[in-house]
């Protein structure tokens, strides 16, 4: 009983924890990117992420690059590459820098 009595516990202090409220620069600029980049393709709504990985340039400035499965024009599943660098201002803005989807 003690033994599920904990699991319980656990697990809704875990599901409780909303991510977005853990100060994490990376993680920020992952979601960021991967929002701008649906943004700029055809089919947003199909757009599936894979290798995504994040530099750390400086404290404010990170370089995020990955590929994007996503619907073309004429519905085929498609793959492109990404890159670009986004900045992060005060105040909750940011800037992406120079995207290249190839």
């Amino acid at each position: 009983m003690k033994k599920l009595l904990y699991i319980l516990l656990t697990s809704t202090i875990l599901i409780s924890c909303n991510y977005s409220e853990i100060d994490d620069p990376k993680y920020d600029a992952k979601v960021n990117v991967e929002d701008y980049v649906r943004n700029h393709l055809k089919s947003p709504s199909t757009a599936e992420f894979t290798s995504v990985t994040v530099s750390e340039i400086n404290e404010s400035t990170y370089h995020v690059q990955g590929n994007v499965d996503a619907e073309n024009s004429f519905g085929a599943m498609t793959r492109k590459e990404f890159s670009c660098e986004i900045e992060f201002i005060p105040g909750d803005k940011y800037r992406i820098n120079e995207l290249k989807l190839y």
